[in-house]
């Protein structure tokens, strides 16, 4: 329930991921984690553009929409209309 700090504290450690010149953690591991604390913060509909980022990076194989199809930590989204149009997705 503390958005305002999970997002601090998230900034906090893209910047020095970024200093460390993680990029690719940024694009992937970064919003999949993120999208996970949003949908635990109550921000359903930021998750699941978190999860596109994730869904989009074809280099990225740990998340995928089979996945989040079965995962039961995510099936608070199972009936966000925008997350069943993610992971019904070709």
């Amino acid at each position: 329930g503390r958005l305002a700090d999970a997002v601090r504290e998230h900034a906090r450690y893209q910047a020095l991921r970024r200093a460390h010149g993680d990029t690719l953690w940024l694009r992937t591991d970064g919003a999949a984690d993120w999208a996970q604390m949003l949908l635990i913060l109550g921000r359903p509909d930021a998750a699941v553009d978190s999860l596109g980022v994730v869904l989009g990076d074809s280099t990225y194989p740990f998340v995928t929409r089979a996945a989040l199809r079965v995962s039961p930590f995510w099936a608070p989204l199972g009936g966000n209309p925008r997350f069943k149009q993610l992971i019904a997705a070709p």
